[in-house]
């Protein structure tokens, strides 16, 4: 036994538990569920991906946390401690299901998925339904009924974002249907809002305790009694939006949706925009013919621009003939990003060199190195985020300045100018009156990094601070409090500093194509870069939220 991790699970599965140890002959808890386990794994191997086995608690977000059940007045669930071998239990938790736009690892708790639960409670209930009134008698079902079921709930508790979507997309699919039928030239594929739909329907969902009463309220009514067969068949065809399925669904719609979750809805239609939109990004970026292809691409959501370097381009190979050695090796030492796009493993940036070969973009490496845990697609957005010009949208015209301190350790300034633009932050700050200070505590980030040199602070220390600035506040602080520096912890903290420099590029890419700069100061403007970034598409979606939400 290799591992030990906790399981949420309801009490009627830890009963089960011990009807199948007592009927098994089992000598524990742990040999009982480890032997489950095996079983669930074996049995789930042998499955189409489609028919794999998945536990109705899953889509019902039950049993409740402590905290959940407190606020609804109702009981909550059990720990089970699971303890057997590592790779079994990643094994059974891979086959775990999750509902579409949950995050498998972290994320609001209502977003938060469940496989490991998923996993137990399905290897439990095949051999021992489990006793409980709240999940009823069919309680294991294959993943595409599982979708199917949760489809329904979602169609059924559409918010007005969302049903906006849902009648744009029905009208551009008749109009582009008509166009067919008139055997018009120029119709293409799915328009962008159709797609949108599209992903609204498989891949992007909100998710609060109205949509997990839904399901509740739909199993309740359908798999509980003798028609709970003919259900599952009709799950079975909404991929096919058969008749049946059609009929089935709108007995369920029943009102305009739940009015407190208008928010919800308008964000998550906001995150379908934004997948469909990275898609056509990568589209244009994995064109290889850069003369026939526009230098830029506008994402709509938010509205910024992109910019790609003339001489950038994407090396291409075919995802059923794999990648060659040498730029596996490219890849292994983080000088070029990877992608999975239209059967093809793209690789980005690369460059034509002077002899005619192909190779990655020198200095690259650098932004790779600090955006290793961000989803590609957002580093290369970043990459190419053109900042706005003055008479352009000021949301995307966020110039970055670098405080003295920094400036100085990156190259920027000699140590001249540095001491000075200190010396004058000192003595602005002593003119300044107690009572001024204290109506909102500030931290001038030029003095605290002079305080850490004065402390005789090792380098490393101060590089990992300047990293820890560029990632944003939370970031710093959080860093400054793991080396035990004095930091006032406030929501009202304001970070001050004189701006020695301010990056005159106007993207990250032009700044590894020119090469005026050094690694470091690549790697910080990288850093700086995806926090602004972040923080201008978390300030879009909070508008579309507020907007529908207030509407």
């Amino acid at each position: 036994m290799t591992g030990g991790t906790n399981v949420l699970v309801p009490e009627s599965a830890l009963s089960a538990l011990e009807v199948i140890r007592a009927r098994c002959g089992y000598s524990s808890r742990n040999q009982t569920v480890e032997r489950l386990l095996h079983e669930y794994v074996a049995a789930q191997q042998a499955l189409e991906p489609d028919q794999l086995l998945v536990h109705i608690a899953t889509l019902l977000r039950y049993p409740l946390t402590r905290s959940e059940a407190r606020t609804r007045g109702a009981s909550y669930g059990k720990q089970l401690r699971v303890r057997c071998d590592r790779e079994l239990w990643d094994t059974a938790r891979d086959f775990g299901f999750h509902l579409p736009g949950q995050s498998v690892f972290r994320g609001h708790p209502d977003y938060q998925a469940r496989p490991g639960t998923d996993a137990i409670l399905a290897a439990i209930a095949r051999v021992e339904p489990l006793d409980d009134p709240n999940l009823g008698p069919c309680q294991v079902m294959t993943r595409r009924q599982a979708r199917g079921l949760w489809r329904m709930a979602v169609e059924s508790t559409r918010t007005a974002a969302e049903r906006e979507v849902a009648e744009a997309a029905h009208a551009a699919a008749e109009k582009r249907e008509l166009a067919i039928a008139n055997s018009d030239a120029n119709v293409t594929g799915l328009t962008e809002v159709e797609r949108v739909h599209d992903r609204l329907k498989k891949d992007v969902a909100w998710h609060a305790r109205e949509r997990f009463d839904r399901v509740a309220t739909i199993a309740r009514c359908r798999l509980s009694g003798d028609g709970a067969g003919e259900f599952l068949t009709i799950l079975d065809e909404q991929d096919q939006d058969s008749e049946r399925w059609e009929d089935e669904l709108a007995r369920h719609i029943v009102g305009p949706g739940p009015v407190g979750s208008a928010g919800r809805g308008a964000t998550a239609a906001w995150r379908a925009e934004r997948a469909v939109q990275t898609d056509d990004m990568i589209t244009w970026l994995a064109s290889t013919d850069r003369s026939s292809t526009p230098s830029t691409f506008t994402v709509r959501t938010p509205g910024w621009r992109l910019r790609l370097p003339s001489a950038w381009i994407p090396t291409r190979f075919a995802e059923a003939v794999g990648m060659p050695v040498m730029w596996r090796d490219h890849l292994e030492a983080g000088r070029v990003l990877h992608l999975v796009h239209d059967g093809e493993h793209i690789l980005w940036p690369t460059r034509i060199a002077e002899d005619g070969n192909t190779i990655p973009v020198n200095g690259f490496e650098a932004v790779i190195d600090e955006a290793r845990e961000f989803d590609v697609r957002r580093v290369i957005e970043a990459t190419l985020f053109e900042q706005a010009g003055p008479d352009e949208d000021v949301r995307f015209n966020q110039r970055v300045p670098v405080p003295a301190h920094i400036a100085h350790a990156l190259g920027l300034i000699t140590i001249e100018r540095r001491d000075l633009i200190v010396a004058a932050e000192r003595a602005s700050a002593a003119s300044q009156l107690e009572s001024e200070r204290s109506l909102r505590p500030t931290m001038n980030v030029d003095l605290l990094f002079a305080d850490l040199e004065t402390r005789c602070c090792a380098e490393e220390e101060r590089s990992n601070a300047r990293m820890a600035y560029a990632r944003g506040g939370r970031a710093f602080l959080r860093y400054l409090k793991a080396i035990d520096h004095p930091v006032h912890l406030s929501e009202w903290l304001v970070l001050s500093a004189g701006v020695a420099w301010t990056w005159p590029g106007t993207t990250l890419a032009s700044a590894v194509e020119t090469g005026d700069l050094s690694d470091e100061a690549v790697r910080w403007l990288a850093a700086c870069t995806i926090n602004l970034q972040n923080q201008a598409l978390s300030d879009d979606m909070h508008d579309r939220w507020n907007t529908a939400a207030w509407s």
